[in-house]
């Protein structure tokens, strides 16, 4: 039998790989500031810092107040100098950080001075990348440094920290366990049994897998929600003309970003925003009013807005108020042979001002909302329309985590080798199989088992110098 204890892939680490190879970076946003700091990583950090300053010793973690000195013993500017020694440092690395003034200009010369030293510049993401693969952090937290500073909400940069902290990892860690006993359990079974696995072992493994299936449904809504925190959702506004639909994109971006006129078919192209309401996160884009008819621009326009509503993952229909709001509807979907089965929906009843005593149905039986852009009316409950359509009630928001697609799609996938591990359960050696191929899918998550192309397309969004 495979040995599935030893089956945790190492990650290679960057003190066999980089040898003497030690990296610097601004770590600080471009511009003026009152301080800057640069940042090195690895072998010869603690040299560079030493030739830099003229020191002879730097204590470990303690604050040097020091000059900084270039090549021709001048001095560039003063600092304050600490040293992190490897393996205790956020790269696992010697870690060195100089606390400069912020000017651009003396900070890229500090940086050119450590070139002549030995460090070359950082890739986007290279210290994070270090700290991945010597094992400070897995992936998952990785990627919550990322978000916590994009965070755009306080709910969004908490749910970060949380996973910065190993809320999620803690999560998938749990899953991992249960599923490496359930699959060392039913191959010991098959490898040592001389005749079939009997009844009670069945029994266990079938109810192992179920207590799998439900932990993993669990945390694939949860993610989901981190999802939206992290990310956002991509969010399409469409209708017939004339609804009202950029009115209702200027309600919520609070602007006059895109045109209102009374005339039909004005808005052409796409007009984008990001907006955050309620602690969610939206990509908004106004489309062109759907329609058949229309010259060759606004058809443009149209085709525009029929990808958009492939592409989103929240379409809010915005139909006129109207005493046939159920008619209007199917006409507008059918008459334009649109199709909304697989998208989270919110029907928008707009101009409400216009008829104030119209009785508040849901129209097709969708999340329905009816408000007024024109007046402000009934936007509050389109926000508490929203968290019911694209956040998953949880019992507890003190353990909300991020996540990216990546993480959606890995659980999915986790989640559908369980129910076919589940349905194969009296067929030992598909099930056995349906559990290896979860537990890959799962290891995808924290980067037990990655592929170099997955790695470097997630920390090549991060930061030089992060």
């Amino acid at each position: 039998m495979e040995s599935l204890v030893k089956q945790k892939i190492k990650r290679p680490s960057v003190r066999q790989n980089s040898g003497k190879d030690t990296i610097a970076a601004i770590a600080t946003p471009g511009g003026y500031a009152g301080v800057g700091i640069i940042r090195l990583s690895g072998d010869s950090a603690y040299r560079c810092a030493l030739k830099i300053t003229k020191k002879t010793q730097l204590k470990p973690r303690y604050a040097h107040f020091s000059k900084i000195f270039d090549l021709d013993g001048e001095v560039v500017d003063e600092a304050v100098v600490i040293f992190f020694p490897g393996p205790n440092s956020f790269t696992g690395e010697d870690v060195v950080e100089l606390q400069a003034h912020g000017s651009p200009v003396v900070l890229e010369k500090i940086v050119k001075i450590l070139a002549v030293y030995g460090a070359r510049m950082a890739n986007p993401g290279e210290f994070s990348k270090r700290a991945f693969l010597n094992e400070k952090i897995d992936l998952v937290q990785a990627e919550a440094v990322l978000d916590l500073i994009h965070a755009q909400s306080e709910s969004a940069a908490k749910a970060a920290v949380n996973s910065l902290q190993g809320v999620f990892s803690s999560r998938v860690a749990e899953i991992l366990d249960g599923l490496v006993h359930t699959r060392v359990y039913l191959e010991a079974s098959l490898d040592f049994s001389e005749e079939d696995i009997g009844h009670e072992t069945r029994a266990y493994i079938e109810r192992s897998i179920l207590s799998l299936n439900e932990n993993v449904e669990l945390t694939l809504a949860e993610a989901k929600n981190g999802c939206v925190l992290s990310q956002g959702i991509k969010t399409a506004i469409v209708g017939p003309p004339n609804a009202g639909k950029s009115s209702f994109f200027n309600c919520l971006t609070m602007a006059e970003t895109a045109i209102v006129s009374s005339v039909a078919g004005t808005t052409r192209d796409l007009v984008r925003e990001n907006i955050t309401l309620e602690e969610i996160s939206l990509n908004l884009s106004d489309t062109a009013g759907i329609r058949l008819a229309g010259d060759e621009v606004e058809q443009i326009g149209i085709k525009k807005a029929r990808g958009e509503i492939t592409k989103a993952q929240l379409v809010v229909v915005v139909l006129p108020v109207s005493s046939s709001l159920e008619t209007d509807m199917q006409k507008f979907l059918e008459g334009n042979k649109i199709s909304l089965a697989n998208s989270k929906v919110i029907v928008v009843v707009n101009k409400v001002d216009l008829m104030p005593e119209i009785c508040k149905t849901k129209i097709n039986n969708m999340e329905t909302v009816y408000l007024s852009a024109l007046t402000g009316v009934g936007v509050k409950d389109f926000v508490m329309s929203l968290r019911r359509t694209v956040l998953v009630q949880q019992e507890s928001a003190e353990n909300t985590f991020t996540a990216r697609t990546r993480h959606v799609d890995a659980l999915e996938l986790t989640l559908s080798h369980l129910q076919q591990a589940q349905k194969n359960v009296m067929v030992e050696e598909l099930c056995a199989e349906e559990l290896k191929l979860a537990q890959m899918a799962l290891n995808e998550i924290t980067g037990k088992y990655s592929s170099d192309n997955l790695l470097g397309d997630i920390f090549a969004n991060f930061c030089i110098g992060k």
